[in-house]
């Protein structure tokens, strides 16, 4: 499943969000493909983008990249926004229970979700201190295993 459809449909979908929140979201044109199924990857990848855009705060910019990994991996790497510095690394998950900040209520359940979807697609998504990193099968490294298997 190419990446580049779908992922320029959600940015149209959350363009709405995006100026509500004086967010920029920035995702880096692709080629790359993954394996999965469509509704899935979809409903992974819109998660995920809507949580960290409605994460972001005026003047921030959440960045997209992705490239094509060694281990038949594509890593799709996002930034994350500076409301959410406050919990690094799995941390994250947390920030649901913060009583005194009701704006990301919900975000941690959101990540979780977005987690497991990855996980059901045999990917990981995993967090780091300024960025997480989505990583799904590509879609060339199984039609490679395949092939090679007959």
């Amino acid at each position: 499943m190419a990446l580049r459809p779908v992922l320029d449909m959600i940015a149209a979908d959350l363009a709405s969000l995006c100026d509500l929140r004086g967010t920029l979201l920035e995702i880096e044109p692709t080629d790359l493909s993954v394996t999965g199924d469509r509704r899935a990857v979809e409903r992974l990848l819109a998660r995920l983008l809507a949580t960290l855009v409605s994460a972001g705060e005026a003047e921030e910019s959440i960045y997209v990249r992705m490239g094509l990994e060694g281990d038949g991996h594509v890593a799709i790497v996002l930034d994350r926004p500076a409301a959410l510095d406050a919990w690094p690394g799995d941390s994250v998950f947390d920030v649901d229970d913060d009583e005194g900040d009701q704006s990301l209520l919900g975000t941690g359940f959101a990540l979780r979700l977005a987690r497991n979807l990855a996980s059901e697609l045999g990917g990981t998504l995993v967090f780091g201190t300024a960025t997480l990193t989505l990583r799904l099968p590509a879609a060339d490294a199984v039609e490679v295993g395949q092939a090679q298997q007959r």
